[in-house]
């Protein structure tokens, strides 16, 4: 309960005023600040001109010739959308838009820079199905992802994401792991007009 503090100096009501508001905080759950992850927003398309090819990173992970190079001619889109949902969760969805497939991951959204629960997808790229998590990075500015293929090929795939916007691009850097093998690719994307 707030004190009274009609009796008090100038001093010692600001002091009470916000003693009074650092109890609230504390006893009241307030909602996530994703203003941070803004910078993601939008709609991406990926700047093949400035990017590494993927083929090493499809051929690296067991995808046959034919597949590899029909991958490689696609477009890719991207977008991040970032959400609270309630006062103390905040999820993120992946979605990529190509001429092959579309594909749409939801995660929770770790902000204290650990993952949290997994989310299970299939990946159409290496045919797969695979779990993943996400986590922010708030030092770094980063958003990272962590996957790993399950079912049938579990152990097989292992890959970290980072994601980050610099210089109004957005980067992603994959390290993929198959079978032992550690293979990195770094996509550049720019916001689509």
């Amino acid at each position: 309960m707030p004190q009274d503090i009609s009796n008090l100096t100038q001093c010692h009501k600001i002091s009470a005023i916000s003693h009074n508001a650092t109890r609230y905080q504390q006893s009241h759950t307030m909602p996530q600040d994703i203003r941070n992850l803004d910078c993601f927003k939008g709609r991406w398309v990926l700047d093949k001109n400035n990017s590494e090819g993927v083929e090493p990173l499809l051929k690296d992970g067991g995808v046959n010739y034919l597949k590899r190079k029909t991958l490689c001619a696609l477009t890719i889109d991207l977008e991040l959308q970032v959400a609270c949902e309630g006062e103390d969760k905040v999820t993120v969805t992946e979605v990529q838009y190509t001429s092959f497939v579309n594909m749409i991951n939801k995660m929770e959204l770790g902000m204290n820079n650990e993952f949290l629960g997994w989310t299970d997808y299939h990946d159409d790229a290496f045919s797969v199905y695979c779990k993943k998590q996400a986590k922010w990075d708030a030092a770094t500015g980063r958003l990272c992802m962590h996957a790993i293929s399950v079912k049938k090929h579990e152990g097989d795939y292992d890959w970290t994401e980072e994601r980050w916007v610099e210089n109004g691009k957005l980067h992603w850097l994959t390290t993929q792991n198959y079978k032992g093998k550690i293979t990195t690719n770094h996509r550049i994307f720019v916001q689509k007009a």
